[in-house]
């Protein structure tokens, strides 16, 4: 639902924008990032993420 609260244009295409979005989550991981100040330890995270892809 997040994804959907950030489209725009989500009312205005209706359920083929339902439908490509649920494609476009279907097909990919997803995380959810709360940045809590320690710079350091973020940019571990990232770096390790990027690690994983590239493996």
């Amino acid at each position: 639902m997040r994804l959907a609260d950030l489209s725009f244009n989500y009312s205005v295409l209706g359920a083929q924008g339902f439908e490509t979005m649920a494609g476009l989550i279907k097909s990919c991981e997803a995380y959810d990032f709360i940045y809590d100040g320690d710079f350091n330890q973020a940019s571990d995270l990232f770096v390790q993420f990027l690690d994983d892809v590239q493996s």
